[in-house]
């Protein structure tokens, strides 16, 4: 088998790497509209705001996952 090039390596560095930072700025598009007027998380009088965190929780562990792939493949690529 032959070995693996370094194009290869270098396109899954910028891949894992847009896919981390698409990752962490869906995390930022998380906010509901609780309260009934149209502006996200703002609560007229109403229970306290919750964080979505069965949408949050895979899209952290996947950007995690990115990130450990990132490292891999900036190693991989200096020869470590």
């Amino acid at each position: 088998m032959r070995p693996i090039d370094g194009r290869f390596w270098k396109v899954l560095l910028l891949a894992s790497i847009c896919f981390t930072f698409l990752g962490l700025f869906s995390l930022t598009g998380l906010r509901e509209n609780i309260s009934g007027d149209s502006i996200p998380n703002r609560p007229q009088h109403g229970p306290p705001i919750e964080y979505n965190w069965e949408k949050a929780v895979p899209i952290v562990i996947l950007t995690v996952l990115s990130i450990v792939v990132s490292v891999f493949s900036w190693q991989q690529l200096n020869g470590r």
